[in-house]
């Protein structure tokens, strides 16, 4: 009778602990929401350990193209960028220089306020990226060469798509 209470008791500690770091967690990441990831699902290039506590990308899904630097232009992106309708949509934002959520046709990654992206899709797409196979910590930037098209979109934002690959 006394193992049975222990453990019972044991089991109590542990949801106890689990729903106190929830709670931290939700606190700490606010509108950022907590990462969901169902572990079972994570392939087995992930640390699980290495796991970014919040969900959203603390610049949500814009970028300011005044605190912008981009990779070079391949010969590709040179010419997809001049076969591109520009419209208020796509322009308007650039030259203003206010923040810039559109889909994007320019260079194939960049760094913003610190924080690196990729184009992502044939579309404009863009991501912010992430370490762990974009799970992990967003990928942090003094200038565009420090980013790459060959870092993961960040993952477990799809509710809100403030960094998964969209425009």
């Amino acid at each position: 009778m006394k193992f049975n209470t222990a453990i019972v008791l044991f089991a109590a500690q542990i949801s106890g602990g689990f729903a106190a770091a929830v709670s931290s967690a939700a606190a700490e990441c606010g509108s950022l929401g907590v990462l969901e990831i169902d572990l079972n699902d994570l392939p087995a290039s992930v640390d699980p350990s290495a796991l970014r506590k919040c969900a959203g990308h603390p610049l949500g899904h814009t970028r300011d193209l005044k605190k912008t630097t981009y990779t070079p232009l391949t010969p590709e992106e040179i010419e997809r960028a001049q076969n591109v309708e520009l419209d208020a949509r796509s322009v308007i934002p650039a030259l203003s220089g206010r923040a810039a959520n559109a889909c994007w046709f320019g260079a194939s990654s960049g760094c913003t306020d610190g924080y690196c992206w990729k184009s992502c899709g044939n579309n404009g797409e863009w991501c912010w990226t992430a370490a762990n196979g974009g799970s992990g910590n967003w990928l942090q930037c003094n200038s565009a060469n420090q980013c790459g098209t060959g870092e993961a979109c960040g993952k477990g934002c799809k509710k809100s798509k403030s960094c998964g690959c969209s425009c």
